[in-house]
This record gives structure tokens, C-alpha cells and sequence, in this order.
């Protein structure tokens, strides 16, 4: 019986942290043109990168550019993320700089 409550106390936890995380996205839009990567330690390479003469380059981490003026559901604030912000496009999740969207 005990694991069987655990069980569905497991389940319930993981229904309301999974709706608790919907819940706290809110649309945004791209301000200025911004590099998206795949993830956040992709995100903060690229930065690094940026800073060196070659500068940073389209890789596998970053494929892709968001244009000024796309819209954008904001996933996870700057807060949580150290300077980067998780946006959703088109149904894919990227990380971008969090001072290119607003």
C-alpha cells in the first residue's frame, strides 16, 4: 500500500511541477538579432568565444539566428539562467542573451 502512494504522490509532484513551469512562460520578442543555441553551457561558450579576435562562429551548439522583431515564448528568466534566457520558437527551446529580448 506505502508504495503504492508513493507512487502516485511521485506522479502528482511531477503533474504539478511539469504545469507550474507552463504556467510561468510569457511571450516576449527578440529586440536585436541574437545567436541560439541548443543549450546553456552552449550559450556561454558562444559568448566566451565572441570576446576572442576570431570571434564566434555558427557550430553545432549555435545553429541558428533569431532576427529582430520574432516572437517568443520567455521559458526560464534571466534569473534562473545567469545572463541567458530559454525562449521557445516555433516549438523548439533555445537559449539566447537575455539583453536581446524583452
Amino acid at each position: 500500500m506505502r508504495k503504492t502512494a508513493g507512487a502516485i504522490l511521485s506522479s502528482v509532484t511531477l503533474a504539478l511541477a511539469a504545469s507550474m513551469g507552463a504556467a510561468r512562460a510569457r511571450p516576449g520578442v527578440i529586440t536585436r538579432e541574437a545567436f541560439a543555441c541548443t543549450s546553456w553551457a552552449g550559450a556561454y561558450a558562444y559568448t566566451l568565444a565572441s570576446l576572442t579576435k576570431q570571434g564566434a562562429k555558427t557550430n553545432k551548439s549555435c545553429p541558428i539566428r533569431l532576427s529582430a522583431g520574432t516572437k517568443v515564448e520567455i521559458i526560464v528568466t534571466a534569473a534562473d539562467g545567469d545572463g541567458y534566457v530559454e525562449v521557445s520558437v516555433n516549438g523548439r527551446n533555445w537559449w539566447i542573451d537575455n539583453e536581446r529580448v524583452k
